[in-house]
């Protein structure tokens, strides 16, 4: 889910890692370390603008003030890789929150959802279909470690919440 390359995805993971990290470390997790909330077209009293830097270009992204997710509906997580040598994160959700994400996707089909770590944007990815099955990935052509640092966050908020359903 997460669509971003080259600098800008270097600058935000370095973000992310610092967040992560310190999250790992012992930090009280609270639900606005990981969200996925609506993109919205404009501005309103039940939205919040960030300045989202993508590629060497500025946009403001307007997103609804409520979460569609947080990392204590996250089950768990596991590192994948592609036959490339990338990375990304499988995320798997809580069953009672299997439908949320669906409704979320299939709301935003062709539209977008923030994918914000500790209320800044990660990235602002198109929705191409509904996600039905519970699990949705995070992807960025992260390397091992950064990988590695996003689901151990995602997995400490799931232990934390006596959450185990996870690939190890």
């Amino acid at each position: 889910m997460l669509l971003t390359s080259g600098k800008e995805r270097k600058t935000n993971m370095k973000l992310a890692r610092n967040i992560v990290i310190a999250l790992v470390g012992g930090a009280t997790v609270q639900a606005s370390n990981f969200e996925v909330r609506s993109v919205l077209p404009e501005p309103s009293e039940n939205s919040e603008s960030i300045l989202w830097t993508r590629n060497g270009h500025e946009e403001l992204v307007h997103f609804a003030k409520e979460a569609h997710l947080t990392e204590s509906h996250v089950a768990g997580a596991s590192i994948k890789d592609t036959l490339e040598g990338v990375f990304y994160v499988e995320a798997q959700l809580t069953d009672q929150e299997k439908e949320a994400l669906a409704r979320a996707t299939r709301k935003a089909k062709g539209g977008r959802l923030a994918i914000l770590v500790k209320d800044e944007i990660l990235s602002v990815p198109t929705v191409r279909r509904e996600i039905s099955g519970g699990s949705f990935v995070i992807t960025g052509g992260f390397t091992h470690g950064e990988a590695e640092d996003i689901a151990a966050a995602l997995n400490s908020a799931a232990d934390r919440n006596g959450r185990t359903d996870r690939e190890r």
